[in-house]
């Protein structure tokens, strides 16, 4: 099987650590593919801790909550989850601000009927925002 039916496109890079687990036959096998196989550097376990906090937050706020049928599914479900985490969710670490920019706050809270709430995953995830004018 190519990696391109895997994947559905031509992976230009792998990126592993130095596990025993990744031979060069391993490495081999993605070459031929005209992948790039990238070994981490030695002895830095937490250049993997924000890639393992991802999938553990899609774990968490979104798999658990669903049944998944499938490769296209759980494709689908990831793709949502990381349009809304980004861009929209404050964050704790730079003051419950957006990581994606300013949004403009206004002088006064809002009235009821101002706010839109856009909904992803069927309400799962939330994001409430100024009515458009």
């Amino acid at each position: 099987m190519q990696m391109q039916d895997l994947v559905g496109r031509i992976p230009r890079y792998l990126i592993h650590d130095r596990d025993t687990k990744f031979t060069q036959q391993f490495d081999e096998i993605f070459k031929s593919s005209r992948a790039k196989a990238i070994k981490l550097p030695i002895c830095s376990p937490n250049l993997n801790a924000h890639c393992e906090r991802v999938i553990r937050s899609i774990q968490q706020e979104v798999l658990d909550h669903f049944i998944v049928f499938g490769e296209h599914h759980l494709n689908y479900l990831a793709q949502e989850y990381t349009r809304y985490d980004p861009p929209l969710r404050p964050h704790q670490g730079i003051d419950n601000q957006l990581p994606a920019g300013d949004m403009p706050r206004p002088e006064s809270p809002p009235r009821p009927g101002e706010l839109v709430c856009e909904q992803r995953q069927g309400g799962l995830l939330k994001h409430f925002a100024p009515r458009a004018e």
